[in-house]
């Protein structure tokens, strides 16, 4: 892939970045912060970092 194609995002994935970036943005605030650590729990944090191993392998796969 070169820098002028485009990239198109799996549907998969655009869900995922707009949840994540959600997520992000209390903590660039840090008042928000302890509201956002409420809905971290164990078994969804599992399911971020699942998802965004497979982002990352994607990532990859397009790098090449």
């Amino acid at each position: 892939m070169n820098a002028k194609e485009d990239l198109i995002i799996p549907d998969e994935f655009e869900d995922f970045f707009k949840i994540l970036n959600e997520k992000s943005v209390p903590t660039r605030y840090p008042d928000m912060l302890f509201g956002i650590l409420k809905e971290f729990k164990k078994t969804n944090t599992k399911q971020f970092i699942t998802k965004g191993k497979k982002v990352l392998k994607w990532i990859k796969g397009k790098s090449v």
